[in-house]
């Protein structure tokens, strides 16, 4: 069925065709794979001004992949901040956790804490449960490190946005 217009609510009708432009992205891989690089080459590693922004690289629980994670945290803060592990959205096949920025730093401004963002495998590079696996590899490294994160490891939350919401709540399950 072809959702039309008028068959939205009307506060989400000017929304349609900014969606549809992204339904073409999912139907091609070769066009997720590309955007996928550009978000990469474009966005991967870009700080964000007023945070302190580190970047490494988590060995993943089989040892064959290096998990490229961001470390977010205020400027001049204090030790023993609570730890945020956030999962980027993007619908599985999409996304990086430098499209989040925005939102990460709102978040840090709200309440202090340390952000750690994984760039997990998403399915167009690796099918499930890679990406799950990569975020859950993240969380006992999270929980393992407190030392190096200058971060109170007792007080964590895992939260997400969008696919990174459905892998939030399987990593909370488990």
């Amino acid at each position: 069925m072809k959702v039309t217009r008028e068959m939205l609510q009307w506060e989400l009708q000017p929304y349609l065709y900014r969606m549809n432009a992204f339904r073409f992205m999912f139907y091609y891989k070769w066009l997720t794979k590309l955007v996928n690089k550009l978000s990469d080459r474009f966005l991967g590693g870009r700080n964000v001004d007023g945070l302190d922004c580190d970047q490494i690289y988590i060995p993943s629980s089989n040892g064959q992949y290096q998990i490229r994670t961001r470390i977010y945290r205020p400027k001049d803060s204090d030790d023993n901040l609570p730890v945020m592990i956030y999962i980027h959205g993007g619908g599985y096949i999409t996304g990086s956790p430098e499209m989040t920025d925005l939102l990460i730093e709102k978040y840090i401004r709200t309440r202090p804490c340390v952000v750690v963002a994984p760039a997990y495998r998403t399915s167009y590079i690796k099918p499930y449960p890679a990406g799950f696996d990569d975020c859950y590899d993240t969380l006992l490294w999270v929980k393992k490190n407190n030392g190096e994160l200058r971060a109170d490891t007792n007080k964590i939350i895992v939260a997400g946005h969008s696919g990174g919401g459905g892998l939030t709540a399987a990593v909370t399950l488990k």
